[in-house]
């Protein structure tokens, strides 16, 4: 059996690299929206902080994880990705109780769109690598 790198991360690493952090030029836009909506901007600071935290994360399990079997690799994003989300949740609760609902919610919406339109990249790219794969290597896309 034989691992085919994805075409997408072989032929352009640089787009499929800046694709993966699309959240934070997103967070960027989302400090403008704060602030012309007058909200309070230490909701942006922890929403943008956390989503970031949470990426930087996932990159270091990645590296850590690079090149071992697909099976523990698998399973050990999967439970980190549960993890994180599950601390990430904690970590907005907490702030809740701790900054209010006023700097809380707005953090609680940015961390989700920002987690959500991540994930929703990183997705579309990887489906994208593996048609390219599938299709050069003479599969079925």
């Amino acid at each position: 059996m034989t691992s085919h790198a994805p075409a997408a991360t072989s032929e352009r690493p640089g787009l499929v690299a800046a694709l993966g952090w699309t959240g934070v030029p997103l967070a960027a836009v989302a400090l403008v929206v704060f602030l012309v909506a007058g909200l309070d901007v230490a909701g942006w600071l922890a929403g943008a902080a956390l989503f970031l935290a949470n990426r930087l994360l996932d990159v270091g399990v990645g590296r850590i994880l690079r090149g071992r079997n697909d099976v523990v690799a698998v399973g050990a994003l999967g439970f980190t990705m549960i993890t994180r989300a599950w601390l990430s949740f904690g970590a907005l609760i907490g702030l809740f109780y701790a900054a209010g609902r006023d700097v809380a919610l707005p953090a609680t919406v940015l961390f989700v769109v920002l987690f959500t339109v991540d994930i929703a990249i990183r997705v579309l790219v990887h489906a994208s690598a593996r048609a390219t794969t599938s299709v050069s290597s003479g599969g079925t896309a």
